[in-house]
Parts: C-alpha cells; sequence; structure tokens
C-alpha cells in the first residue's frame, strides 16, 4: 500500500516503522485474514510518497523478519499461487483518476462455497480484518495516510482510501502466474 503525505512535516523514526510493521504483520497473520502460512512475510518497506508521487525521504526504510507465516496452516496450498484476493481500496470519489485502488492478500485459504465463491461471513471477517489494518497504519503519523496514486497527467496525484472493499470471488495476479514456469506435454 502507499502512503501520501497529507500535511504538517513527516519525521521517520524506527518507531513509526515498527508500528507499521506490526499492523501488516498482525494482519498477516490472523486466521480471519485468510493468509495461508505457506506465504512468508520476509520484510516491511517504508516510504511515504509526496504529491508528484516520489519519495519523500531520500532513504530507504525496511525492516527484514524471519519469513512470517500466513495465519491459517496448510501443508499442501489449497489453490495454485497466482490465485490471491483483490482488496479494493476505497476513496471518496466513485469515478476519475486514483479513485480506487488494490492490493492482493497472498494465498488465500477461505473455504468455497457452491459454485465456487467465499463464503459470505469469510469476506466479512477479511474486510474487517482489512479495515483495521488501514487503521492501524493511518494513525501511525497523521502526516501520511493511505491513498491511491495515478500517473495520469493533470490529475489529482492521489486520493486518500476512506474505505476497504471485498468481492466473493478470488482472482488470479497475471503477474504471478507470468512468472510460473510451464512445461507442455
Amino acid at each position: 500500500m502507499r502512503m501520501a503525505l497529507v500535511g504538517g512535516a513527516f519525521v521517520y523514526t524506527t518507531a513509526k516503522h515498527t508500528a507499521m510493521t506490526t499492523a501488516i504483520q498482525t494482519w498477516f497473520t490472523n486466521t480471519q485474514s485468510c493468509v495461508s502460512s505457506l506465504a512468508k512475510l520476509s520484510f516491511v518497506k517504508f516510504n511515504p510518497i509526496d504529491v508528484t508521487g516520489h519519495y519523500a525521504i531520500s532513504t530507504t526504510n525496511q525492516q527484514v523478519l524471519a519469513d512470517i507465516a500466513g495465519g491459517i496452516t496448510e501443508t499442501t496450498p489449497a489453490r495454485p499461487n497466482q490465485v490471491a484476493w483483490a482488496i479494493s481500496l476505497t476513496t471518496a470519489y466513485s469515478r476519475g483518476p486514483a479513485h480506487k485502488g488494490r492490493f492482493y492478500s497472498p494465498m488465500p485459504t477461505c473455504p468455497l462455497a457452491a459454485g465456487g465463491v467465499i463464503t459470505a461471513s469469510y469476506v466479512t471477517n477479511a474486510k474487517t480484518q482489512a479495515t483495521t489494518l488501514l487503521n492501524a497504519l493511518n494513525a501511525v503519523d497523521s502526516a501520511v495516510q493511505v491513498a491511491v496514486f495515478s500517473r495520469k497527467q493533470g490529475a489529482p496525484a492521489h486520493n486518500i482510501v476512506t474505505g476497504i472493499s471485498l468481492g466473493q470471488v478470488l482472482d488470479t495476479q497475471r503477474r504471478r502466474r507470468r512468472q510460473l514456469l510451464e512445461a507442455w506435454v
């Protein structure tokens, strides 16, 4: 997720980075987020982005973690690696550049109902966890907030995220799919 400077001066501290890392780690390991234990969280990078879409501070800040496993124990993947759950980030705008964004929850393990959709209660629980993550990240420093960015010229560079939306259908993350080596027989 990207964060935008929204006012005031931002001062990077290790404590703020640790707070953000803890928020992400808590979301990742919570069973209601439906992330498989086969998915690993290895690092959290934190750099606020200014209104031009560039890093607001000149150094890269990254906390390396010890390959923290997702919250649901699995020994064999329930689904192919390219399957992910798109978590949509909504803003106060219903259309236009930077009105909606998303991030992907890796290796979802939620049970599927008839028709191949995720059971509604799991969607509700995962949305609650993603909203908790959003709120925790935004609470670290009032000078930075989670935002959706646009590269379109003449458009607002970013809009602040105001909500989370999840669907019941799992998604294919094309980048992961393209990285899979396939042998034809």
